[in-house]
Parts: structure tokens; C-alpha cells; sequence
């Protein structure tokens, strides 16, 4: 893979800053993409690997063909393949959810303290 760039190397800089892509960053959905990613509020966080190396924002084969927006498509986009948000979870943190339950709130309150009372956390 080459690695024409759109932008600057990535440097933990907010998205509104700067957006660092490799591959064919000529596209008209790439384009939209970072019309859109622009727009995201970014955190200053600096992106990197555990060794060390900075992580570019979007990374794209060297030419792009339907096939691949088909299957894979861009981040925020369907199929969603690449997540829900234009900048994943650089912009915006995922949560946690969890569900738990045991019939009516009334239930699942006196469950809950019944496993505390046995020594469940």
C-alpha cells in the first residue's frame, strides 16, 4: 500500500484541524466524508500504536471502486462496516451499556438484593 495523503501526518490535533488520510483521497465520497468528519468535534489526544507510530485518520486502498464502498464503505456510512460516526470513536467516546433485568423493576430490584445479600458484586 502507498501512502498518498491528503493532509499532514496525524499529530493528535482535533479533527476540526486536520484529517490525515492514506489512499485515494480524490473520491467523491472521500470527499463528503471529510465534509462531514470536519465537522465532528475532535479530541486532542494523539493517536498512536503501542510502539509508538502516529495513526492517520482514514486509511483507503490506492484506488477505490464500488465494490469497496459496497463492502466497506466509509466511516459513518452504511454498511457501517468502518462504525457509526465519521470519526469513530476519536470524536465521540463509545459507552457501555448493559441490560439487566428480571421481570418488573420490583423484580429486579429484590434479585439484585438478594445476590448482594449471597455475596455477588
Amino acid at each position: 500500500m502507498s501512502t498518498k495523503q491528503a493532509d499532514s501526518p496525524p499529530n493528535g490535533e482535533s479533527s476540526e484541524e486536520t484529517l490525515s488520510i492514506v489512499g485515494d483521497a480524490t473520491h467523491a465520497r472521500v470527499k463528503a466524508w471529510k465534509s462531514r468528519a470536519e465537522k465532528t468535534p475532535g479530541r486532542k489526544t494523539p493517536f498512536r500504536t503501542m510502539g509508538g507510530l502516529d495513526l492517520h485518520d482514514l486509511y483507503l486502498p490506492d484506488e477505490i471502486d464500488e465494490e469497496f464502498l459496497e463492502n466497506v464503505g466509509m466511516p459513518g456510512e452504511y454498511p457501517f462496516t468502518r462504525g457509526p460516526h465519521p470519526t469513530m470513536h476519536r470524536g465521540r467516546l463509545w459507552t457501555m451499556r448493559m441490560f439487566a433485568g428480571f421481570g418488573t423493576p420490583e423484580d429486579t430490584n429484590q434479585r439484585f438484593k438478594f445476590l448482594l445479600e449471597q455475596g455477588q458484586t
